[in-house]
């Protein structure tokens, strides 16, 4: 039987491959370009730059300087000179289904620089992100003290479930880093708060002997 991770990864390489069917790249653009600027409405000019920066360092690292692009437009798409050896491919349908495959992955790569963006997005939310985990965790780690001291039991139920809440928030924050669609303001930090919750039951609630 899968595990959570397997069947979560899974549903996300699915998740990825109908958006990346569906949908034009330039509906990706407009959506990151919204996020962009409710970042420098509210963090600057100086943050929007910061995060599309590092996005654009990230994804080069990982896509560009590494060969993984220049691969798949090899393997996948049609140099000028192919194009001239097969003139039977330029017309009529085989045109339009090429032309649309080339297009596919043309959202492909722009869905993973969406990702990227996200990401960085998320770095930028990190020191007001630390201000909600830690507290958290240093509050369920005194409370395990306190149950260990005066010989309460801890909730194995309790425990589970906010481990499963977290697992949930992890997953469903790559799941929602793939919508093609605008991101609430304060999609990541309402996940910060579910996560830091969580993360004080689990503490709070880990079995003494460990």
């Amino acid at each position: 039987m899968l595990s959570f991770w397997q069947r979560a990864a899974i549903a996300v390489v699915v998740t990825f491959a109908i958006i990346g069917v569906l949908v034009s790249d330039q509906w990706i653009r407009d959506a990151a370009e919204s996020e962009l600027t409710s970042i420098q409405r509210w963090f600057g000019e100086s943050a929007r730059a910061e995060v599309v920066d590092r996005a654009a360092r990230w994804y080069t690292a990982a896509i560009v300087d590494t060969g993984f692009a220049d691969e798949v437009w090899k393997g996948y798409t049609r140099t000028p000179e192919q194009r001239a050896r097969s003139p039977e491919f330029e017309t009529g349908p085989f045109k339009a289904g090429l032309d649309w495959f080339e297009t596919r992955i043309v959202v492909f790569f722009t869905l993973i620089f969406q990702v990227f963006l996200r990401l960085s997005a998320v770095v930028l939310w990190a020191p007001y992100l630390a201000l909600l985990i830690i507290p958290a965790a240093i509050d369920g780690w005194v409370r395990r003290k306190i149950k260990q001291t005066s010989f309460s039991y801890t909730s194995p139920l309790a425990h589970s479930y906010s481990m499963l809440a977290i697992k949930t928030a992890i997953v469903g924050i790559l799941f929602v880093f793939l919508l093609p669609v605008p991101l609430p303001f304060g999609c990541i930090p309402a996940a910060g708060v579910l996560v830091a919750l969580a993360l004080g039951l689990v503490i709070a609630n880990t079995q003494k002997r460990i």
